[in-house]
């Protein structure tokens, strides 16, 4: 398959992805507040790769909620070298009907 990429240049400090980007490359040398996209499909797929000294800070929108373990996070922060995998699912957290990021964080 190929990947519907996005570009995030070295001076922007906000951005919004899209349910039709599936590659976010950031080269922002600050912090760029990142907003995942308002999925609507479930099992959807966007690869995040920070490549400037920046971060990228991911946040969900809306009521989605964002987690990597069995705990929710308000934001993950993508540093120089990283990359996060973001896969959307709705499922039951502690009984309640959930729209869910789950992310992981990985370099090299």
């Amino acid at each position: 398959f190929i990947l519907n990429v996005e570009y995030i240049n070295s001076t922007v400090t906000s951005k919004y992805i899209y349910d039709s980007d599936s590659m976010v490359v950031s080269f922002t040398t600050k912090t760029c507040v990142t907003y995942l996209p308002a999925a609507t499909r479930e099992g959807q797929i966007i690869f995040m790769k920070q490549v400037g000294k920046g971060i990228m800070r991911v946040y969900p929108r809306g009521s989605q909620l964002l987690y990597d373990d069995n705990t929710q996070n308000d934001y993950y922060d993508v540093g120089c070298g990283q990359m996060l995998i973001a896969v959307f699912c709705r499922c039951s957290i502690n009984g309640v009907s959930s729209e869910v990021w789950w992310v992981n964080r990985i370099k090299w």
